[in-house]
Formats: structure tokens, C-alpha cells, sequence
């Protein structure tokens, strides 16, 4: 697993591009898996820990780029985040099978223009 740390502005439309490719460069075809990703206070030390959930992102499996995934926060739920800095990780699921691939710190910066359309 990368550690990679991201980074938002409150009420931006978060969008976060990874590509999966083989050691030559080939794109890696991601058909038939699932992703999941989650923003938390901090990470789960074990699954009775009661540390909610943030927010979820979206995992979009691109269909048309081979290899490519987008991970997606919308401006109207990253305008309901507190300025901090939270944990996140992604996983791909494949049949029974979950590979973890990123995880890091996921900071919220406050913003200083508002959008109407957000408040």
C-alpha cells in the first residue's frame, strides 16, 4: 500500500484520478471490481472501534480509460467537513479478495469565498 495525503478545500468538488498500471506501463484492466474509500477522525485500530465515518468517497472505475479510477467527493458534503486533517484509505475488491492501495492523512482546508449554491 502507497501513503499518499490529500488535500480539499470546504465546498470544493473533490477529484482524485489513480492509475493502475503493470511494471511496463500496460494499463491494468479493473473490470468486475468494486472500490471503496472512506474519510475518518482517524484510523479504526480494530472493528469494534467506534469511529465514524466522515464521509464516503465515490469510486468510479473508469470503463472508457482502461486502469483508471476516480475517487469523488462532491462540493455540497465537502462544504459540511470541518476544516481538519483526517485518515483515509481506498481498497479494490476483486470476488472475495481486498487489496488496499492508498491511505493517508486527508486534509480539509477552509475556504474564504462562499457559493450560495453550497450554504
Amino acid at each position: 500500500m502507497e501513503h499518499y495525503d490529500l488535500c480539499v478545500h470546504r465546498g470544493e468538488t473533490f477529484q482524485q484520478p489513480v492509475y493502475f498500471k503493470e511494471a511496463d506501463g500496460t494499463p491494468i484492466d479493473l473490470t468486475g471490481r468494486e472500490g471503496f474509500a472512506q474519510v475518518r477522525a482517524y484510523p479504526k485500530t480494530s472493528p469494534s472501534d467506534p469511529v465514524q465515518t466522515v464521509c464516503e468517497m465515490t469510486v468510479v472505475i473508469d470503463e472508457v480509460e482502461t486502469g483508471k479510477v476516480i475517487l469523488t467527493i462532491p462540493a455540497y458534503e465537502t462544504w459540511e467537513l470541518a476544516s481538519d486533517k483526517y485518515a483515509y484509505d481506498f481498497c479494490l475488491k476483486d470476488g472475495e479478495n481486498v487489496r488496499y492501495y492508498l491511505a493517508g492523512a486527508f486534509n480539509v482546508l477552509p475556504s474564504v469565498t462562499e457559493v450560495a449554491a453550497l450554504q
